[in-house]
């Protein structure tokens, strides 16, 4: 993309724009305020391209900008350019005082054109060509050693790595003055660089190579002497594109990434190199008419106010490593997530601010961070050195106003006039509302104790807030409160000994202190052989458990590991009664917590179902027949009940599986005479009943 910078010079005409832009109210004029209040209107759409009815700001003033050149790359393979026989092998890079013509784009016109350049500088990650006889060696000399000794490294760090498709290793930096409308004269804003994807494949008007375009003049000033120091952010900045379309396209093989989050990182790549905020874009945002009339953070406006869209990316991106909490990291995770529009930001929302929270909530919550400027919490920039100058902008025109998805304006109203139902999208926050100057801090969470097997960890705090899990200083995990302010917040195990910090923010950005836990050994599970079960019928069931150390806690669980019981271990041994198992067989499960150690695994206990009821002499019959088979009658059972018969010396002699509401079981013989049979019941799931004696009489 080309950085567009506002031309310094004192011109009347551009001065007068910035002088009557829209109001600025301090914050404290609105405790003064006794019928109004500031009220934030922002639409959280994620689409930038729908508005809500109304007047589309369309203002450009003068400023500096650069341009990522509109390109749809073709489709990509990894072997892309080896095979073009276009690109120059790295056998013919060319030596130092070599010339060449690049195809260059007049960006006035989107026409390209040739430039002829000599190369006057030849470095380690970089070779700069002069297309202006004004720029000297030295010069070139100076600009590229700068590229190689602090901004290559600085952005590859930070970002990633750029592509070569020319396989020579090295960036190409063009040096010329750039066209792009500007005039001396007139002043107004002006293109301080540019990147054009196209470069980067073998097509019309490619100089197929890592290239990016700096402008001489005026970005390194109108006169005969040149000052490339003033180019140096402008390296950054169109450095990060470069890498952001090949980590995008190329690595990830996805669509580049959204205009506005890829110009906000550029903006983050200068600060990063400089050390020090962008104190441009902050006098751009305070000074912006557009901005306080509702310019949106998502649509990029080419036609109009392309500075208020530098501005607000730049903002952005800063407020988001702000909130998350990771520094000059999240730039990078922002790059490699997958997604290359707000969902990647909304990952990272859900990562380490709230998993709850949407995109749009937080864009919303921007807004008020602009206005507020808390120094902690959610609504505020945490009193980083320059954000503090932020103005609290405010819409002062009283005509209907209109809203892309990304835009928001501050308003003053008088509260009964608040819609109660805003339109799709549309959300009205009263700024003087006293909870969005809460800064009281939640009470520190209370936490359960955590051994090295547990990947969970959980606890009680304030409700509704979200919980945050450190070791070492490292996020490992982020969770929500319910309504009663409990919380399960899911982390991998860690080893025993390893300590976790646990905090709680609450729905104004107040973080608790942390409450120190230090993950214990986890106990050793109960074997099987410890552990007997009682099924009774009509009275309380029993589980016995041996073995045990004094102080233990024992935890007994159903078969679809719901909490039965608990109960601490007095002695070496210990019996936890329960009213009923169930009349069936089935499991249940068992844990153990030693003295200072964590909970054990589950141990999965089988326990047989209770003793089937005994079957009365009603409902047998024995039939002892001369000429064929024997046969006892079963009456009132249930289909799969099994049946089981004994002689009078109590020996099995028969067996079957009902398959309805009766059976018979056939015997060759009872005997001639007279004498008596056991016959019991099993039914399904459960032990074998009593046996019931029942007399047959002789042949």
């Amino acid at each position: 993309m080309s950085k567009l910078k506002k031309f310094s010079a004192m011109l009347i005409a551009s001065l007068v724009i910035f002088s009557f832009s829209a109001g600025v109210i301090p914050v404290g004029q609105a405790r003064a305020q006794t019928t109004t209040v500031p009220v934030l209107i922002s639409n959280e759409s994620t689409d930038g391209n729908s508005t809500v009815s109304g007047i589309v700001f369309d203002r450009r003033s003068g400023g500096r900008t650069d341009y990522v050149k509109p390109f749809t790359p073709p489709a990509v393979t990894n072997n892309l350019f080896r095979k073009n026989s276009l690109l120059r092998s790295v056998s013919k890079s060319e030596q130092m005082g070599a010339t060449r013509t690049f195809y260059v784009s007049n960006l006035s016109t989107n026409l390209y054109y040739t430039e002829k350049a000599t190369l006057e500088y030849v470095g380690t990650h970089a070779d700069v060509w002069v297309g202006d006889s004004q720029l000297t060696s030295a010069d070139a000399a100076k600009l590229g050693q700068e590229f190689d000794n602090k901004i290559y490294a600085s952005d590859v760090n930070n970002f990633g790595d750029p592509s070569d498709v020319d396989r020579n290793g090295k960036v190409e930096i063009l040096c010329y003055d750039i066209q792009d409308g500007f005039n001396l004269d007139s002043g107004g804003a002006y293109d301080a660089g540019y990147f054009d994807p196209r470069d980067l494949f073998p097509i019309e008007d490619s100089n197929q190579s890592e290239i990016f375009y700096i402008d001489t003049n005026p970005s390194m000033g109108t006169g005969p002497v040149k000052d490339v120091s003033e180019a140096y952010t402008t390296l950054a900045h169109e450095f990060q594109h470069m890498i952001n379309f090949n980590q995008k396209v190329f690595v990830q093989n996805g669509a580049p990434m959204d205009t506005w989050m890829n110009e906000g990182l550029s903006m983050a790549a200068e600060q990063i190199y400089s050390g020090s905020p962008e104190l441009d874009q902050i006098d751009n945002y305070n000074s912006d008419e557009n901005i306080a009339d509702g310019q949106s953070l998502l649509y990029w406006d080419y036609s109009g106010d392309t500075i208020a869209n530098y501005a607000l990316s730049y903002l952005f991106m800063e407020y988001l490593r702000i909130q998350s909490g990771q520094g000059n990291s999240i730039y990078k995770q922002l790059i490699d997530d997958p997604h290359s529009d707000y969902l990647a930001v909304q990952d990272l929302i859900h990562k380490y601010i709230d998993p709850k929270m949407s995109f749009g909530t937080f864009m919303n919550d921007f807004r008020i961070a602009l206005y507020l400027k808390r120094s902690t919490g959610r609504f505020g920039f945490h009193n980083e050195p320059g954000f503090q100058a932020l103005k609290s902008l405010t819409d002062t025109d009283s005509s209907s106003l209109s809203l892309r998805g990304g835009g928001a304006i501050v308003k003053w109203m008088n509260p009964s006039s608040i819609p109660k139902q805003p339109a799709k999208g549309i959300t009205y926050t009263n700024l003087d509302n006293g909870q969005l100057y809460d800064t009281t801090p939640p009470a520190v969470p209370g936490v359960s104790p955590v051994a090295n097997n547990n990947t969970s960890v959980s606890g009680t705090a304030e409700k509704n807030s979200v919980i945050t899990i450190t070791t070492g200083g490292q996020q490992i995990g982020i969770g929500n409160t319910d309504g009663l302010g409990r919380y399960t917040v899911k982390i991998l195990a860690q080893r025993a000994g390893t300590w976790l910090a646990v905090s709680a923010t609450d729905a104004a950005g107040n973080e608790s202190g942390t409450k120190s836990v230090r993950v214990m050994q986890q106990s050793r599970a109960l074997s099987s052989s410890q552990v007997k079960v009682a099924n009774n019928h009509g009275r309380s069931d029993a589980i016995y458990i041996s073995h045990l150390q004094n102080g233990s806690v024992i935890r007994l669980y159903d078969a679809r590991k719901h909490w039965i019981k608990t109960q601490t271990v007095k002695g070496n041994s210990t019996a936890l009664y329960v009213r009923q198992l169930g009349s069936r067989s089935g499991d249940i499960y068992v844990s153990i917590t030693q003295p200072y150690m964590g909970t054990s695994n589950w141990t999965k206990i089988y326990f047989s179902g209770e003793v089937s009821g005994t079957l009365s002499s009603s409902q047998i019959k024995v039939y002892n027949y001369r000429y064929h088979d024997d046969q006892v009658r079963v009456y009132r059972i249930t289909k799969g009940d099994y049946i089981k018969v004994y002689n009078s010396r109590k020996r099995l002699i028969a067996r079957k599986t009902s398959t309805g509401r009766s059976t018979i079981l056939y015997i060759r013989q009872l005997g001639k005479g007279a004498g008596r049979v056991y016959v019991t019941v099993t039914h399904f799931h459960m032990r074998e009943s009593g046996m019931k004696r029942v007399g047959y009489r002789r042949e």
